[in-house]
């Protein structure tokens, strides 16, 4: 299975807006993204949902530069 195939199974989640802009974000900036927010993004899908909705939702502030980035880059994904 191809790191691109595992990527998009580790997309999906138990929430259908969580698939929805994990994908988006994987087919629409991953392969082009540095290193530091690969990393970033692979770390946050080993993060439980809930988790992620807060960091979405800014009720809770990421761990480090490279995860807050990233949060961005997915809030900019969810506004489109």
């Amino acid at each position: 299975m191809s790191e691109m195939m595992k990527l998009r199974w580790r997309c999906r989640r138990g929430q259908k807006e969580l698939d929805i802009v994990m994908n988006r974000y994987l087919e629409q900036v991953y392969v082009d993204a540095e290193q530091s927010q690969k990393t970033a993004f692979e770390e946050l899908l080993l993060v439980e949902d809930p988790t992620i909705i807060d960091l979405l939702m800014e009720r809770i502030e990421p761990q480090n530069p490279d995860q807050k980035i990233l949060m961005d880059k997915l809030r900019t994904i969810v506004s489109l």
